[in-house]
């Protein structure tokens, strides 16, 4: 297993992952960004909550924010994808240059594009460090005008439902508990694990758990001791922190910053 990330200071710290895998799973997660991806070699199983698909070489993935979704190999040969995290902020600003679906949010309902042209950009702009913002510009804008929609209304989770989410993201490192939440929006216990589930893609134990990873992401790419990342992001032990690492990201915290450069 490789990983190699690099973060672009003149895009904000826009981040890109070069991954090769094999025989290795990823548990329901999501991205707190845009993922645009491309598969290089190989082929990838992609499961969403109603939808299998492999992606094979010469594809392109597109994953929208927090849009829940595993990982596998689909068979046993390797598969390497890179892939591009772009925030929503950033996608927001090309979107109202572009001047479509204005004061909406942006959705791309299908995940897997075979299309040559966005793959040759999407590689190109992976392998050419010179003019990256134009290259970035004409990918995300090529996107938005080929394939961008609106968010689903069901995609939109009830009040309740929202605003323990949003309790999570304020709080995901300190200690929360399904009681807790429940009591917060007033539901039972057990119905409200259930409505999270059903509405979010994720129990409200395993969403907390990604906001920490995904923090947890960001401060060792700063450098951060491995046992203070632990700390500050919720995680009381850090062999747990470290289990749980791996099984989300694929690597050892270690291994990961190993991975990480800065241009």
């Amino acid at each position: 297993m490789q990983i190699k990330t690099t973060r672009l200071s003149a895009f904000d710290g826009l981040e890109l992952k070069e991954a090769i895998f094999r025989k290795q799973r990823f548990p329901e997660h999501f991205h707190d960004a845009y993922s645009i991806g491309i598969i290089e070699h190989g082929i990838e199983q992609l499961s969403f909550t109603n939808k299998q698909m492999p992606a094979h070489a010469g594809c392109a993935v597109v994953i929208n924010p927090y849009e829940i979704h595993a990982n596998s190999y689909f068979d046993d040969d390797s598969w390497k994808y890179r892939t591009i995290y772009v925030s929503r902020e950033l996608m927001q600003y090309v979107q109202e240059q572009t001047g479509m679906f204005k004061g909406k949010d942006l959705w791309f309902p299908n995940n897997l594009l075979e299309d040559q042209y966005l793959y040759s950009l999407l590689l190109q702009f992976h392998k050419e460090e010179n003019s990256r913002v134009q290259q970035l510009h004409l990918i995300l804008t090529y996107l938005i005008q080929q394939y961008g929609d609106t968010k689903p209304e069901h995609f939109t989770p009830s009040d309740a439902i929202a605003e323990a989410g949003q309790f999570i993201l304020r709080h995901f490192t300190e200690r929360i508990s399904v009681d807790d939440l429940a009591a917060r929006v007033g539901m039972d216990k057990f119905k409200f694990i259930r409505s999270f589930k059903k509405q979010m893609g994720l129990t409200p134990m395993s969403y907390l758990l990604l906001h920490r990873i995904n923090k947890s992401k960001l401060l060792i790419s700063e450098n951060m001791p491995i046992t203070g990342v632990a700390l500050e992001t919720g995680f009381y032990d850090q062999s747990h922190f470290i289990h749980c690492f791996k099984k989300y990201i694929g690597i050892a915290p270690l291994a990961y910053r190993k991975g990480i450069r800065d241009l």
